[in-house]
């Protein structure tokens, strides 16, 4: 490919970007509002209960690719909403800090997904069931590609 052409791609990667980061910030708001739980604090909690209820701090960093300070600070939100606990490895590496969700977390987490469900459903509604899966299926193969998964 020559560098014009490759230039139109990141043009329009880039716009692909935009208009994610777009319906990110309105899913946000949307969220926020009916469930006062923004997409950040959702993700810490959509990884614990993938994770089984319990996850580490350092996991949940690793995972989410952001720093362990910026989990902490999410973790220290959830703690006092009550979604989450925290506790030290009783064996083992002590210096591990375990975040357990509790079954308020569990209820908030179960609202949340139905609050976006109910936001996502009606746009989706409007596009056909193989357009979306075929565009969907399009979209993760190239973002996979692209991020080296």
């Amino acid at each position: 490919m020559n560098d014009n052409r490759h230039r139109q791609y990141v043009i329009r990667l880039l716009t692909v970007f935009d208009q994610a980061h777009q319906i990110h910030c309105l899913m946000s708001r949307r969220t926020q509002h009916i469930t006062g739980m923004t997409l950040e604090l959702s993700a810490v909690l959509c990884w614990i209960d993938r994770e089984n209820g319990e996850s580490t701090i350092y996991q949940l960093a690793a995972n989410l690719s952001r720093t362990s300070n910026t989990i902490t600070r999410i973790v220290d939100v959830l703690e006092r909403r009550g979604l989450v606990e925290r506790h030290r490895a009783q064996t083992g590496d002590r210096r591990l800090v375990y975040v357990t969700m509790t079954l308020e977390g569990e209820s908030t987490l179960g609202s949340f997904r139905e609050a976006t469900f109910v936001i996502i459903e009606p746009i989706l509604a409007s596009i056909g069931e193989y357009e979306l899966r075929r565009s969907l299926d399009q979209v993760i193969d190239t973002l996979s590609v692209i991020s080296g998964h």
